[in-house]
């Protein structure tokens, strides 16, 4: 499974039995939602929500979120 680590809004990938607890960014999309979270692609309009639902997500103290955008 791949999620964006809040923090860093980096995808790590996890294999196996362990997935951490995280949170689900449910949204509609729009212009430039087709984020590749390798390398941030802070210049796409979609990114903003990213950014907003990991910092959402800390305030929960989860450390990882899931996007259709990017972790599909």
């Amino acid at each position: 499974m791949r999620l964006l680590n809040a923090k860093t809004c980096r995808l790590e990938e996890f294999f196996g039995d362990y997935t951490p607890p995280y949170a689900i960014l449910s949204h509609t999309w729009g212009k430039e939602e087709d984020v590749e979270a390798i390398s941030p692609p802070t210049h796409k309009l979609g990114y903003e929500k990213i950014t907003w639902s990991c910092r959402k997500a800390q305030t929960f103290a989860l450390r990882y979120v899931w996007v259709d955008t990017c972790c599909i």
